[in-house]
């Protein structure tokens, strides 16, 4: 049943009717991307399945490692006689990942919901809901695709310098040393990963009259993997407008290095950036 690799961590998987998921993971939104990395990585798997499961869309994945869905339709007996053998041969520690838990002040009366941090109002969008939304938008303004994307990434530009002003604001210290707007690139990276952009990573380095270096955004929210309209412009407009106020309006450049679009599993953006 099990696929055994080297140091790969061990995934229990718990197949319903209805759902699927992978129960030692702190977050199961990207089941089929984990499970497509597990194979790539031949990961060891442990599926658990309740009924008739051969309709869920998880399922052809698994059986590419049992090659027969009929080996994974386990009982839970076995299940408990097997699990202590198989944590012990291919030496796997299931120790869940700390919980992390983000929250926001909401006044029922008002309707209003706040991120603490800062004060300002926030509201949650469902992540597809807004991809629909801006997907159309972006549907509806190309004449072409490049005139498009070039309006998508101004007013992410727009958007970024307006939220770099405020971030800047609430700072300190003040001025424009290169250690001091290495200390807010910084401080912005851990800002947005907090309210679910993505997880920002900032690596940095500099000389006299410019930083460099790379900025990473895994599991961007603003990927369009269905229709692959670059909505993400946007990203990298809003990116490039918070780091341009948070250098004191230095002029930046960032690039893309690596799109999520252009690969079907890792959903990370990737960017060399310079700020003269």
């Amino acid at each position: 049943m099990l696929e055994q690799a080297g140091n790969a961590q061990l995934l229990i998987i718990i197949i319903t009717k209805n759902t699927c998921r992978i129960i030692n993971r702190q977050k199961q939104k990207y089941i089929i991307q984990e499970l497509e990395e597990a194979k790539k990585a031949k990961k060891a798997i442990l599926p658990i399945v309740f009924g008739n499961i051969k309709v869920h869309k998880a399922c052809k994945l698994i059986s590419e490692y049992t090659k027969d869905y009929n080996e994974i339709h386990t009982t839970i007996d076995r299940i408990y006689h097997e699990l202590p053998k198989i944590l012990e041969s291919v030496k796997y520690n299931i120790t869940p990942k700390p919980q992390s838990v983000k929250t926001f002040d909401y006044d029922p009366d008002s309707g209003i919901m706040t991120n603490p941090e800062d004060d300002d109002r926030n509201i949650s969008f469902r992540n597809e809901t807004l991809i629909n939304m801006l997907g159309e938008i972006f549907n509806r303004i190309s004449t072409n695709n490049d005139n498009a994307i070039e309006i998508f990434f101004e007013s992410g530009l727009v958007s970024g310098k307006n939220f770099g002003t405020d971030m800047k604001n609430h700072l300190a210290p003040k001025g424009s040393s290169n250690a001091i707007v290495i200390e807010r690139l910084e401080r912005w990276c851990e800002f947005d990963s907090a309210v679910g952009w993505g997880k920002f990573d900032i690596n940095i380095s500099y000389n006299a009259n410019k930083i460099l270096g790379t900025l990473t955004i895994k599991n961007a929210f603003l990927v369009d993997r269905r229709n692959e309209r670059k909505i993400c412009s946007f990203l990298r407009g809003y990116c490039s407008g918070v780091m341009n106020v948070l250098a004191e309006f230095r002029p930046v450049s960032l690039t893309c290095n690596s799109c999520p679009l252009n690969n079907h599993i890792d959903n990370t953006c990737d960017f060399n950036f310079e700020i003269s």
